[in-house]
C-alpha cells in the first residue's frame, strides 16, 4: 500500500527552518528523502509507537512525530526536530 505523506503546516514551517539554519544541509535532504520514502511505505510499522496512534522515527539529523491513516491511505507528519550531531 502508497501512503500519501502529509506535512503538518507547522512541521513543514519547523522543516524550513531547519533546512535555513544547519550547515551542511546534506545529511538534513538525505534524512528527509529516506523519511519520505520510509512513511510512503510502511508507516505503521517504521520507528517506535506512541500514545494515541502515534509513532516517532529518527533518522538523523532529523526525527518526526507522525500518525498512519490506513483507511485514507496517508501519513500525518505532526512533528519535526533537528538532532544535534554529537561532538567527541
Amino acid at each position: 500500500m502508497i501512503y500519501d505523506v502529509v506535512w503538518y503546516g507547522d512541521a513543514f514551517r519547523n522543516l524550513e527552518k531547519i533546512w535555513d539554519e544547519i550547515t551542511p544541509l546534506a545529511p538534513a535532504d538525505a534524512a528527509f528523502d529516506e523519511i519520505e520514502r520510509r512513511l510512503t511505505k510502511s508507516p505503521e510499522t517504521e520507528g517506535e509507537s506512541r500514545p494515541d496512534g502515534r509513532r516517532i522515527l529518527t533518522l538523523p539529523p532529523l526525527g518526526v512525530l507522525f500518525r498512519p491513516q490506513p483507511r485514507l491511505k496517508e501519513v500525518y507528519v505532526l512533528k519535526v526536530w533537528y538532532i544535534r550531531p554529537r561532538h567527541r
